[in-house]
């Protein structure tokens, strides 16, 4: 509501003195209800969408593709309706001599198989000869020195050389020295015999009955007998002396080799059989890796059709910092990149950023006013969903000095089909002051400090100190210093009541948003990155008494610019410094 008014502006404002108030736009203060929000422009999203990624390793060629917008039904989905066909004639090839190679790795592993059941069986039967030859040993001993002496000999506790004269000698050894003994005991009894016959015959050749010839005879025949009872004794001596501790020791000697060479097939057949464990577990692990090998490139030419599993709207996926990276038929493509982009588009989403100046204040679950270029004259309902934590990395290059944060913001669609990519606003709702006293941000200036309105009384124009509260993009809230009713000059004139109340439609104003808003003066009155040039106003500045004047908007004009929705500087500017903004 723009009221004339009287007087002229002091020397040093921005209104020439003795102008007429007729020609200077003013504002009567009012109150109402201060909506707080934070206007930014996006896109329309799917909320949820399905990414189609490349899972071919390496690079491979696009062969074929559903053409971008393609709307797939649920019955593309039960046909399994091919979406993306690569390149697979050389994953072929491979897969073709990858089953040579396993075939020959199961040829392998079988031989390897019945190599370790030949020697198991082998094992078995040199362990069992082993066994057998130490069996054979044991009893060969025992059977000489009969089970006690062999024993007793075999844990240490006789000594060959008193063997022969254990009590409980037995076996073949027992057999022997009785057989010895008997021989010396039957050539004595000859003896004996001998020479009793010699006797009579040496008394009758006295007598007359004998000649000297028989005496002769009998004492040859005793001398003989003599002869072999000594040749007897002699033969025993022999025995127990070599014969006996050689066959003992030899036995005993038998016995110990024996025992040696079970131990020694024992170990031969441990290693032969680790050696080929070895090689079945090496041929099998061959096998197992050829087969692996065979089942991925399967699986990969598998991959390189890929089939539609759930409706939607088939989106090629943009990469505007590399032009050969774009989907379309004879591409590469690599391993993991983004094929195609299936949204969900029952639930849609603005996907806009949020600057950094009024991050703090965009919480979840906050309401939002959306209008979407395509559907300019209809304002749909939603509310904050998530706010990211970190600014957007994909500002850092083309914005260094700009801070903004991804943020997510439902929208009820009331029936419309959106669709993915629509330009779209999101006036999110920070706050909303009830009753509260306000006027334009135009009305504000900054004197020695000080926010100062230009109040138009009957005594003309007065310099007034007011305290402010918080503000939107075209009012600020003003705590004391005005009333209801009071006429205020504005810095500069506003083109209509629209522009205050912030409900211009068309395309100017969203055009003006995606241009980037203009830089937010700091304290020092320089320009900072944000804001407009209304948020210019209330700037103090230090070196000089007066509002900032119309020309701080035309220096701020190198105010941030993104593409495709990118972020502009908050609708809301910085709060003010000083005590009396709060």
């Amino acid at each position: 509501l723009i009221v004339a008014g009287l007087g002229a502006l002091r020397s040093g404002d921005n209104v020439v003195k003795g102008a007429p108030l007729a020609a200077m736009p003013t504002w009567v203060v009012r109150k109402g209800n201060l909506v707080i929000d934070a206007l930014e422009p996006g896109n329309v999203e799917a909320k949820e969408s399905q990414v189609i990624r490349c899972e071919v390793e390496g690079r491979t060629t696009i062969i074929s593709i559903v053409p971008e917008g393609t709307i797939l039904t649920d019955e593309d989905v039960q046909n399994k309706r091919v979406l993306v066909e690569l390149d697979s004639a050389a994953l072929v090839d491979r897969a073709v001599q990858q089953e040579i190679t396993l075939q020959s790795s199961l040829a392998n592993y079988e031989e390897a198989k019945s190599m370790l059941e030949i020697q198991i069986n082998d094992n078995e039967s040199t362990l069992r000869e082993g066994e057998l030859a130490v069996k054979f040993a044991t009893m060969d001993l025992r059977k000489y020195l009969g089970d006690t002496v062999a024993n007793r000999f075999l844990a240490g506790e006789a000594t060959l050389e008193t063997l022969s004269s254990q009590p409980d000698l037995g076996g073949e050894a027992l057999q022997k020295k009785n057989q010895l003994q008997s021989d010396i005991d039957l050539n004595k009894e000859e003896l004996a015999r001998a020479q009793v016959k010699l006797d009579w015959t040496a008394k009758l050749e006295a007598k007359g009955y004998m000649t000297a010839e028989d005496r002769r005879a009998d004492e040859l025949a005793r001398k003989r007998e003599e002869i072999d009872v000594q040749k007897a004794e002699a033969a025993m001596q022999q025995y127990l002396r070599y014969d006996f501790l050689k066959e003992a020791e030899q036995f005993r000697s038998n016995l110990e080799k024996a025992q040696a060479e079970l131990l020694r097939i024992k170990s031969r057949n441990s290693a032969k059989l680790a050696d080929i464990q070895a090689k079945l577990r090496s041929a099998e692990v061959q096998k197992n890796q050829q087969t692996s090998n065979l089942e991925k490139l399967k699986t990969q030419i598998e991959k390189c059709r890929v089939v539609a599993t759930q409706p939607g709207l088939v989106v090629y996926p943009y990469n505007r910092y590399d032009s050969s990276a774009q989907i379309q038929e004879g591409a590469e493509v690599r391993e993991r990149q983004e094929i195609l982009n299936i949204p969900n588009t029952t639930v849609m989403i603005v996907k806009t950023r949020v600057h950094e100046s009024v991050v703090a204040r965009v919480r979840a679950g906050q309401k939002a006013r959306i209008t979407i270029d395509a559907i300019p004259d209809v304002v749909f309902q939603g509310e904050v969903l998530k706010v990211g934590l970190l600014p957007d990395s994909r500002e850092r290059w083309s914005s260094p000095n700009v801070r903004v944060y991804s943020t997510d913001v439902s929208i009820d669609r009331k029936g419309y089909e959106l669709r993915p990519g629509m330009s779209a606003q999101a006036q999110i709702i920070l706050d909303e002051i009830k009753d509260t006293l306000m006027v334009p941000l135009q009305a504000i200036k900054v004197k020695d400090g000080k926010r100062i309105c230009v109040v138009a009384g009957s005594q003309g124009l007065e310099d007034r100190e007011v305290v402010v509260g918080d503000y939107s993009d075209k009012f600020i809230q003003i705590k004391s210093g005005l009333q209801a009713g009071e006429v205020v000059v504005l810095q500069r004139a506003i083109s209509s009541d629209a522009e205050l109340t912030g409900k211009a439609a068309g395309k100017t104003g969203r055009k003006k948003q995606a241009e980037g808003a203009k830089s937010r003066p700091s304290e020092d009155g320089k320009a900072s990155e944000g804001g407009g040039d209304n948020a210019g106003r209330l700037a103090p500045n230090r070196e000089s008494e007066g509002a900032v004047g119309a020309d701080a908007g035309g220096r701020a004009g190198d105010g941030a610019r993104r593409e495709n929705g990118g972020a502009t500087a908050a609708s809301t500017p910085r709060p003010f410094s000083g005590q009396e903004n709060r």
